[in-house]
């Protein structure tokens, strides 16, 4: 459901509090009209679009690590999409995912014909898929006789990142690095006031992202105007951005908030994460 009436931790996209769920990115992510996606049952990489153009000169490109970060797989190929359509762009090949490790990782990306980044895509397989007891289906669910083995993601190597904000007017800008040598999982950031209360009703342009070791990314947060014009009522005028992940520890930066003026400077903090 889009959200729900009362405190809960599942089946929303937003919750009791107006705040976005995990799943409120990741549903995005195949909505986008331009998107590269892998699937499970077969390991092949398709592009589609939503568009009603058609969008020529893509590259998809695929790396796939083992939970060392070993690079097992990589592949890029040139393609055209027609209008309102997908294409496979290749298939990872099965023997790919038959190593010792019980979790790999999928990233996949779509550039244009000007080396831009249309779409990203992270996944985390299991060597072996769920397998389902088909036969005990109910309306509401069908059990699993075996679940996938996941349970490598608990001893992640730590990671650490860091991380710059400016903010002007309703947005505020993040950019994040990861300048360690272990994958940096599930980064998640959020706005609070200087008391720390988190805000809430904030669109992230992205959120709960993976970055490899060497990678950084340039995220937005779109604030309501009510919720800014709560936050400079109360006398100290600024802006915290959290940032947590699964394995590091939570960065906290403070950011003044400075009026939106065409050519005045933004406001730039840093914060550095340690291990």
């Amino acid at each position: 459901m889009l959200n729900n009436a009362w405190p809960s931790s599942i089946w929303h996209l937003y919750d009791y509090y107006l705040d976005a769920a995990g799943d409120t990115t990741e549903r995005r992510k195949p909505a986008s009209l331009l998107h590269v996606q892998y699937s499970y049952d077969d390991h092949s990489v398709y592009v589609v679009n939503s568009i009603y153009k058609a969008a020529p000169g893509l590259t998809a490109v695929a790396h796939v690590y083992d939970i060392n970060l070993k690079e097992l797989f990589s592949k890029s190929t040139p393609l055209d999409v027609g209008p309102d359509s997908s294409i496979k762009a290749f298939d990872i090949p099965q023997e790919v995912f038959q190593t010792p490790s019980t979790v790999y990782f999928v990233q996949l990306e779509l550039k244009n014909a000007k080396d831009m980044v249309e779409s990203r895509n992270f996944y985390w397989v299991p060597a072996k898929l769920t397998e389902f007891d088909w036969a005990k289906t109910t309306y509401t669910h069908t059990p699993a006789k075996i679940s996938e083995d996941m349970t490598a993601l608990q001893s992640l190597a730590p990671s650490r990142i860091t991380a710059t904000a400016r903010s002007a007017g309703t947005m505020v800008h993040l950019h994040v690095s990861n300048p360690s040598k272990a994958l940096a999982f599930q980064i998640a950031a959020e706005l609070d006031d200087v008391q720390g209360a988190k805000l809430p009703r904030i669109t992230w342009s992205d959120n709960y992202i993976e970055l490899m070791p060497g990678e950084e990314r340039d995220l937005t947060a779109l604030l309501p105007s009510d919720i800014l014009s709560r936050v400079e009522l109360k006398g100290k005028s600024g802006l915290k951005v959290k940032i947590e992940g699964w394995n590091l520890e939570p960065v906290t930066i403070s950011s003044q908030v400075t009026p939106e003026k065409s050519g005045s400077p933004l406001l730039v903090t840093k914060a550095t994460q340690d291990q």
